[in-house]
C-alpha cells in the first residue's frame, strides 16, 4: 500500500531546468496494477529541433511521501 505517491517530472535542455511539473497521485491499493501515461506537447514558439534534439531530457522521479522509489531518464532525439 503506498499513502502519498508522487511524481516529480523535470524538462532539462544543456543541464538546466527549463520545466517542471509535481504530480500527486495519493493513495494506491495493495496489489493493484496501475500505469502512467504523459504526453508533452511542445509550444507554438518552440525552439527549432537542430538545438533540442540530443540535448533534451525528460526526467521522472517517483516517490511514496518522500522516500525515493525511482528514476527515468529520457534524451530526446529528433529526425
Amino acid at each position: 500500500m503506498m499513502k502519498k505517491l508522487r511524481l516529480y517530472q523535470q524538462v532539462i535542455l544543456h543541464q538546466n531546468c527549463i520545466e517542471e511539473w509535481y504530480n500527486p497521485v495519493g493513495f494506491v491499493m495493495p496489489g493493484s496494477t496501475n500505469t502512467y501515461q504523459s504526453t508533452i506537447e511542445a509550444a507554438p514558439s518552440v525552439m527549432p529541433a537542430e538545438i533540442l534534439s540530443g540535448n533534451l531530457i525528460i526526467e521522472t522521479k517517483i516517490f511514496e511521501g518522500d522516500l525515493f522509489i525511482c528514476k527515468n531518464v529520457l534524451r530526446v532525439y529528433y529526425e
